[in-house]
């Protein structure tokens, strides 16, 4: 949603992933809309038969933040989210969603978390797993955070980690020092 597909395509290809491929094979499907017009059941409908038509294990969802931003108040958007929830744990697929909140780009000293839009929009009951990415300024370079707030049946690190996204994937770095 927030980005064109050709050049989601494009960018992956720079880490080394042929989506093209996998469309062929068909392993993948995008669903694409306009946020300008968005029907939440007819979003519904697209999302559900596109996992259906490919059995698909896992969904990617982004950006739950362009639903807000459309058509949609935040009541609308917790209601869609709770309903394509329910599918998916229906159906046992993993979803991916990403919320893009003006917290995540700052940070004052001394404080990292903030304001978790996941709490303001009443999202954490039907989530598993809420993980916070931020980037934080600090002596003249941008850290990308990582901290797993919640994990629904797992013991895991409350640690705030730096992380990097090159070439060959998603890194975990070390633990963050102010």
């Amino acid at each position: 949603m927030e980005e064109p597909i050709p050049q989601v395509k494009k960018t992956v290809l720079e880490h080394g992933w042929d989506f093209e491929k996998y469309e062929q094979q068909g392993r993948l499907r995008f669903v694409a809309v306009s946020v300008i017009d968005i029907s939440p059941d007819k979003l519904l409908y697209q999302i559900l038969d596109a996992v259906n038509d490919i059995g698909a294990g896992r969904v990617v969802f982004d950006s739950v933040s362009s639903l807000e931003s459309a058509t949609m108040d935040k009541n609308k958007v917790r209601e869609f989210l709770v309903q394509l929830s329910g599918f998916f744990k229906t159906l046992g697929v993993t979803c991916i969603m990403n919320y893009l909140t003006a917290e995540s780009f700052s940070a004052v000293k001394g404080q990292l978390l903030g304001s978790l839009s996941a709490t303001e929009m009443r999202l954490s009951s039907v989530t598993d797993g809420i993980i916070i990415l931020r980037f934080v300024e600090r002596g003249q370079r941008v850290d990308k955070l990582m901290n797993i707030i919640k994990m629904r049946g797992s013991e895991h690190s409350k640690d705030i980690l730096r992380f990097e996204v090159d070439r060959g994937g998603f890194k975990l770095c070390e633990k963050f020092k102010e």
